[in-house]
Order: structure tokens, then C-alpha cells, then sequence
């Protein structure tokens, strides 16, 4: 994720990108919470890939925004 700008993102949806990736440490810990919301037309259609330290199901949940 190299866009800390929502109308980019939202774009990219718009034009049919499905595939994002991004990770907590991103935008200064924002881009969790600014890729969902950029891109909350369209999250039945896409697929959402976030980064974390945690190694287990339990911590990973606990270090990410999105809901489970």
C-alpha cells in the first residue's frame, strides 16, 4: 500500500480491482481503518489481506481493526 489517500483507493474499486493488501503499520497505523472504509461499497466483492506480528488466530485478531 503505497497510497495513504482514501479517493485512491476507492478508485481502484471502483475501476475493479479486488485484491488489497495492506498492514497495521501502514500510514502511520491508519490504513487498516482508511482501506476499509475507502473500500466499504465494495467488500462483498473483494478480497482484504492485512499483515501481522501476531502467530496465532487469537493474536492476529487482537492486532487487527477489521471485524472478525
Amino acid at each position: 500500500m503505497i497510497t495513504s489517500v482514501p479517493s485512491v483507493v476507492e478508485r481502484a474499486g471502483d475501476s475493479g480491482i479486488n485484491f488489497f493488501d495492506t498492514a497495521r503499520v501502514y500510514g502511520g497505523g491508519n490504513s487498516e481503518r482508511m482501506v476499509g472504509a475507502a473500500l466499504k461499497a465494495h467488500r462483498q466483492k473483494l478480497i482484504l489481506s492485512t499483515k501481522t506480528l501476531g502467530r496465532t488466530r487469537e493474536a492476529a485478531r487482537a492486532q487487527s481493526v477489521f471485524e472478525a
